[in-house]
């Protein structure tokens, strides 16, 4: 991650097929979708009122990545999971996400 200007950071984000990973983290692929907040431990997005369990297993190929919005939200994590080795969120985030 980089700091391009004031307002501006710049992220690299490779979303692998069985890991995704930053210049600071990586994870497995593995999501799993919750309508309300889950009693688990690990790391936990909330976005839209729903709630992602990120990292467990891996996703199964698919071609084409846009087909579903599961990339989407793991590149959301790998975000949350970048700013937070930079200590830019706090855990006052709706972000559980701690770097590996």
């Amino acid at each position: 991650m980089t700091r391009y200007n004031e307002k501006l950071w710049i992220i690299g984000v490779d979303m692998g097929y069985g890991n995704m990973k930053t210049a600071s983290c990586h994870f497995p692929t593995g999501l799993e979708v919750y309508e309300s907040e889950p009693s688990f431990t690990g790391d936990h997005l909330e976005f839209e009122g729903k709630h992602y369990k990120i990292g467990e297993g891996h996703k199964f190929f698919i071609a084409d990545k846009t087909l579903d919005n599961d990339y989407y939200i793991l590149t959301l994590a790998a975000i949350a999971k970048e700013f937070q080795t930079k200590y830019l969120c706090t855990n006052t985030t709706k972000t559980t996400m701690k770097c590996c």
